[in-house]
């Protein structure tokens, strides 16, 4: 019966799925498997409601992001997908993001296997030459699949998640009182969206300087230099999306200069799971507490403000020995080990 189900399923086709003009069954569908995987990897977190993932797809960001969608499809059921993810801006970088997922009574049929074909296609379309492909230890068979394709593992790290009902509260407003102490002639500024336009150059300048130190193990991740135009259309997507993106951002008082950030995202429909995006600290003002008085101010004012977050999640390199530090004495601690791997194509 298996060998039958699994010559089925080879002989269905790809479908290509298109955001804007699917049918509103195919989107339901696309967007329910979607949720799907996300429970399968994480089971214990609650889940984004239907519809509002179902209105991010049908709102793809416009501009320098381009998506792909494709799935093998029995009926109206969902079987297995794949989806990419290029910046056309990004002219000197050779990866696309890439993600495949196959229900798990689907699998070790052949389907994602056959799903590369339009991600491959997708790749030479836009003149790149790697997929770049998470695999977390939560779904074992990613990895394994990855190796079996001829993929090379090119930085390995963890997720890790902070619990908000137990955060040591005392210990984050200390932070907070010896950060604004000794950071003599810094302040904090927060702002939600899009930095205001006073913000906005020195604001693209430290997101540039993020992108030039992050720790990338052998991926080639992607580089540019932040323009404002980029920053408007990075945050219009999350906007569109219904999500709220806070940034904290410390100032060196005397040249109005942003120094330091840290930013997390979260979705007022699922205020429960906070994303941790980028922390970063300039290199000439490191070892001055400001990283610290940062990440405790914002996760002072989530409690403060957002009364029903619980999970603060980020992942990070096993190589970002400094962030990590941080992370430690808040009281992150690993949720699950991951990777992102490099397919180079044939």
């Amino acid at each position: 019966m298996q060998t039958e189900q699994a010559a089925q399923a080879r002989s269905l086709p790809i479908v290509p799925i298109d955001p804007l003009q699917a049918s509103d069954e195919v989107i339901a569908e696309l967007a329910a498997q979607m949720l799907a995987a996300r429970r399968e990897r994480n089971p214990e977190y609650p889940q984004l409601p239907l519809e509002e993932l179902v209105k991010e797809l049908r709102h793809p960001p416009e501009g320098a992001l381009k998506f792909g969608y494709w799935g093998i499809f029995q009926g109206p059921r969902l079987l297995a997908r794949a989806n990419a993810m290029v910046n056309l801006t990004e002219k000197d970088i050779p990866t696309v993001s890439a993600t495949l997922y196959t229900r798990p009574e689907y699998r070790r049929m052949g389907l994602a296997t056959r799903l590369l074909e339009p991600l491959r296609e997708f790749a030479r379309q836009h003149g790149k030459t790697v997929l770049l492909i998470e695999a977390t230890d939560h779904l074992p068979g990613g990895a394994a699949f990855l190796a079996h394709i001829g993929a090379e593992a090119g930085l390995i790290g963890h997720v890790n998640r902070l619990d908000l009902h137990a955060l040591d509260r005392e210990r984050m407003q200390a932070w907070a009182r010896q950060g604004e102490a000794r950071a003599g002639g810094f302040q904090l500024q927060f702002f939600e969206g899009v930095p205001p336009d006073e913000w906005m150059d020195s604001y693209c300048k430290m997101m540039t300087h993020i992108m030039e130190t992050q720790p990338s193990g052998t991926i080639q991740f992607p580089f540019q230099v932040i323009t404002a135009p980029l920053v408007i259309a990075m945050f219009k997507m999350d906007e569109d999306a219904g999500r709220r993106f806070w940034t904290l951002a410390a100032v060196e008082q005397a040249s109005r200069r942003i120094v330091g950030y840290t930013e997390v995202v979260f979705h007022p429909a699922l205020p429960q799971l906070v994303y941790q995006g980028g922390t970063c600290v300039f290199t000439e003002f490191r070892n001055r507490g400001l990283g610290r008085w940062l990440k405790a101010s914002m996760v002072l004012r989530l409690v403060e403000e957002v009364g029903l977050a619980r999970w603060v999640i980020t992942s990070n390199a096993d190589v970002n020995a400094s962030m990590l530090k941080i992370n430690q004495e808040m009281g992150f601690q690993p949720a699950e080990a991951n990777a992102f791997w490099q397919y180079r194509l044939p």
